[in-house]
């Protein structure tokens, strides 16, 4: 096969990480392509020794291949800054030079203090009605982009100084305003936030240009060249979950990336690679969440449930707040199948997870004053009261019998179960 594409189908954190790590291991993976996402991803990678790294700007299969070329296409937004502290985190565990074997596309967009600072005080501001944002500033990164077009940051702009300036100092002044008028004086982390905007235009290129002296910043020809030069399979690294997609989620508890893969197939195609293409749905045997929004299978972090979260890397933060467990629903599992670019297979991932509880619940069916109902397919606040509202139905299912449910449910093999988080723990 020419390509993988690794789609998650549920609200994220479906271990997408630990079987790009396998995959790229399994397959001597040399490039990656990131085709949407910034700085907010968090893709844990276990390595045997217990050693792990949460890849955020970089391929999630560095640490199977050093050598790892990572391509970022237009589409994803690049934070300089946490690229650096990245990149340094990744060399003291054996990468040699992770910047230089970063490609990033000229046309991507510049996430910047000034819409972190942003985004972090009108989270805050919202109380208990937040979003559930990351606090990294994806979404307003999105959102200046298309309030001011051409005039946004973005990597073409490191190539000239006085022009990175501009656009940086523009940037600030017409941010700055806008995270002012909302801030809370009483907040210790919304005045954190505003420092952020202190960051002197001048300052800030100074860093970005000897970012952009680290890495590689290519066109669509040199992306072309990198693609086709490279020995299949190339892996596309999905990010976020389906169930958080910008058009296909449950508004407003939403990304603004692609998470469906559409844009990963889109990429393909605009690249005229040819060859076959293997898309790989990835979901966990139960549901998580982190951050608000309806979960209609959740459940309390009891003994008695089974629902105690062990994952160091997925604890309460102060935007996304807390790390939510639940049970496999099979109606958000069609939902996003049906949302996702058309899948080839699926990969199961945190079985090990069964083994701690003995009886394995699902959520068969929505129900409303007593009668069935299906999630309505439309965008937008309407669908989001329906999933909220939801009664759901159980049913209980073996621990052997599981991974055939959902090729019966989605008329897909299971091709990858994951047993733990290392990737010797894969089974395909």
């Amino acid at each position: 096969m020419r390509a993988i594409i690794t789609i998650d189908l549920g609200f994220g954190m479906s271990g997408k990480g630990s079987v790009i790590d396998a995959l790229t291991f399994k397959n001597n993976t040399g490039l990656i392509v990131r085709t949407s996402g910034g700085s907010h991803c968090s893709q844990n990678v276990v390595l045997p020794d217990g050693t792990h790294h949460c890849f955020s700007q970089f391929g999630s299969g560095l640490l199977a291949n050093p050598t790892l070329k990572t391509l970022n296409s237009s589409d994803v937004k690049i934070e300089p800054l946490g690229m650096c502290i990245e990149a340094k985190r990744l060399e003291t565990l054996g990468i040699p030079d992770p910047l230089k074997q970063s490609y990033i596309h000229e046309e991507c967009l510049i996430t910047t203090p000034y819409h972190i600072a942003l985004n972090r005080i009108k989270e805050l501001s919202r109380g208990e009605n937040r979003y559930g944002s990351t606090g990294h500033g994806i979404g307003e990164t999105t959102d200046y982009f298309f309030a001011v077009a051409e005039l946004a940051p973005m990597i073409k702009h490191l190539r000239n100084r006085a022009l990175l300036i501009s656009v940086l100092k523009q940037c600030q002044e017409l941010i700055t305003p806008q995270a002012v008028s909302c801030v809370d004086m009483q907040n210790p982390a919304c005045l954190a936030a505003l420092e952020l905007l202190k960051w002197s235009p001048e300052e800030l290129a100074t860093e970005y240009l000897a970012f952009a002296q680290a890495t590689n910043i290519v066109d669509w020809e040199k992306s072309r060249e990198i693609l086709q030069a490279e020995e299949p399979p190339v892996i596309f690294q999905g990010s976020q979950g389906v169930l958080l997609d910008s058009c296909c989620g449950f508004f407003p508890y939403v990304t603004s990336n692609d998470t469906t893969g559409c844009a990963a197939k889109t990429f393909i195609s605009e690249m005229d690679i040819s060859g076959e293409t293997f898309t790989l749905g990835i979901t966990r045997s139960y549901l998580t969440r982190h951050g608000l929004g309806p979960f209609p299978t959740e459940d309390e972090p009891t003994e008695t449930s089974g629902m105690i979260n062990t994952e160091a890397h997925n604890v309460f933060n102060e935007y996304q707040r807390d790390f939510r467990m639940g049970w496999f629903d099979t109606q958000l599992f069609q939902y996003a199948l049906g949302c996702a670019a058309e899948c080839d297979a699926l990969c199961v991932t945190h079985t090990e997870y069964f083994d701690k509880i003995k009886t394995v619940k699902i959520g068969v069916r929505y129900e409303e004053d007593g009668k069935p109902f299906l999630l309505r397919g439309e965008k937008g606040a309407e669908q989001t009261l329906d999933l909220s509202t939801a009664n759901v139905i159980y049913g209980f299912v073996k621990q052997s019998d599981f991974n055939t449910l959902l090729s019966v449910m989605s008329g897909l093999p299971v091709w990858m179960t994951s047993h733990g988080p290392t990737r010797h723990q894969k089974i395909m």
